[in-house]
């Protein structure tokens, strides 16, 4: 069998990216449309076993599919006008080793300490790889840092502003 030319594994790597790409606008409209079941696309392009470093902030650790799934569910339950919005989008593939990263820019309103109007950026790695069984592509899990938090200016004017609040890059 022929390797491919790396013209050819440069067009490869181009058409994967755009589809984990739509995979995360599609993933983010989901959850701004509050449509959570497993079943359904874009969840089908989650690995079972997807894990994420961080908490939405009102359940606790996302350690599966399940989980992220519940997680987003109760909160979209809290906080019906929560919302993402992705600013910028840049994916690595690296086709050789059926591997790809995602990096994303985001903000999102509407959430816990982040009335509307106001925005909590982000920015998150997600983590792809490629089954040989059945050539798809799975994500396995997500890497955030959140780059703004709430903080009381105080009571005395009921104001809210946004202060930098980074957060570690965890490992799983």
């Amino acid at each position: 069998m022929m390797r491919p030319s790396k013209a050819d594994e440069q067009k490869i790597g181009e058409e994967i990216a755009k589809e984990l790409e739509a995979l995360m606008f599609r993933s983010m409209e989901a959850i701004n449309a509050h449509q959570f079941n497993p079943d359904l696309d874009p969840w089908t392009g989650y690995a079972e076993g997807f894990h994420m470093n961080l908490s939405t902030g009102v359940r606790g650790r996302v350690s599966s599919k399940a989980d992220m799934l519940k997680e987003f569910a109760t909160l979209t339950a809290r906080y019906k006008d929560f919302k993402i919005s992705i600013s910028n989008i840049s994916v690595n593939v690296y086709t050789k080793h059926d591997k790809a990263e995602l990096y994303l820019n985001s903000a999102s309103t509407g959430g816990p300490g982040v009335p509307l109007g106001m925005e909590r950026s982000s920015v998150s790695v997600f983590f792809f790889e490629r089954t040989q069984v059945d050539d798809k592509w799975w994500l396995m899990r997500e890497v955030t840092l959140t780059g703004m938090s709430m903080a009381r200016l105080g009571r005395r004017y009921g104001l809210e502003v946004l202060r930098f609040s980074p957060r570690h890059l965890s490992t799983m």
